[in-house]
């Protein structure tokens, strides 16, 4: 659900920018959603999954099937991390 609500901010703040600016054209709505769809669903989508894999890893781990202590838990936690920080570094 967090990641539907990231999707969602992230067109609606494309949008925004897009109609503030007052540039409607195809390339720069492109541009500016690809932007806002890396930066929230991607980066802060990233960021979530890092700190429910470290943070809250039992209940996590137990939600998707794998059991606790399971080491692919930290490899998708540093999987997520970077996704997270390439996609803030789109901003």
């Amino acid at each position: 659900m967090v990641f539907a609500i990231l999707a969602v901010m992230g067109l609606i703040l494309g949008l925004l920018d897009v109609a503030i600016r007052k540039q409607w054209t195809t390339q720069r709505i492109a541009d500016v959603l690809l932007l806002y769809f890396f930066a929230f669903p991607i980066g802060l989508g990233g960021l979530v999954g890092f700190i429910g894999h470290t943070m809250r890893a039992g209940p996590v781990a137990a939600s998707i099937g794998w059991a606790a202590g399971n080491p692919f838990q930290y490899e998708a936690a540093v999987a997520n991390l970077a996704f997270g920080i390439l996609g803030i570094f789109c901003l």
